[in-house]
């Protein structure tokens, strides 16, 4: 089973959104920060199909965590997610109108349609700061 990395810094919302994924059968792998994301991926003998990552985060934004990540596992999809107004995401190079984004807040049938969509689109190679 392929898993899912999970990042987000606010630890309660990383934990709802890891216990909605765990419920529909998901294995989540959790981190608090990008650096703390990019240990557990190069440790975990699971393989990791799919990053959601919030946007905005301290010491790391989500796509300069999926440039990095990419290195280690250039098969992984991305989910970005974020509570933050599309202009300031725009600073980050990630748009509302993206595949890949998620708006917060989000119910758990929302966050498992938008997995879907990214998981069943054709693999393609991942554009830290766009469409996957």
């Amino acid at each position: 089973m392929q898993g899912i990395l999970l990042v987000e810094d606010d630890k309660e919302v990383r934990q709802l959104i890891g216990e909605m994924l765990r419920r529909r059968g998901y294995l989540v792998v959790e981190a608090g920060s990008g650096a703390e994301a990019l240990e557990a991926a190069k440790r975990d003998p699971h393989p990791i199909g799919l990053l959601i990552a919030d946007v905005v985060m301290p010491g790391m934004c989500g796509p300069e965590l999926t440039e990095m990540l990419t290195a280690v596992r250039p098969e992984i999809r991305v989910l970005y997610i974020s509570g933050y107004p599309e202009e300031r995401l725009r600073f980050w190079g990630v748009s509302y109108g993206e595949p890949n984004f998620l708006a917060k807040p989000f119910t758990q049938s929302r966050l498992i349609s938008k997995l879907d969509e990214v998981l069943k689109r054709p693999q393609t190679p991942v554009d830290p700061a766009g469409v996957v």
